[in-house]
């Protein structure tokens, strides 16, 4: 039986989660962090992004032009 915690959405992932999700490579991820446009935090060696701050990002994007 999963526990309550198993079945809450993550708070953080790593650049290469957070690629899959977004839909894109990690490239764009860590382009995206070194241009400051996506924050990141560090917790020794491991990268992580906030589920908000992705989201954030993914909406900040140019909307597609329709003609």
């Amino acid at each position: 039986m999963l526990q309550p915690a198993e079945l809450e959405p993550p708070l953080a992932r790593g650049p290469d989660q957070s690629a899959r999700v977004a839909g894109c490579g990690r490239t764009k991820i860590f382009e995206a962090i070194k241009a400051g446009n996506l924050p990141a935090r560090k917790l020794g060696k491991k990268t992580s992004i906030l589920d908000a701050d992705l989201r954030s990002w993914l909406a900040s994007l140019p909307k597609l032009k329709s003609d």
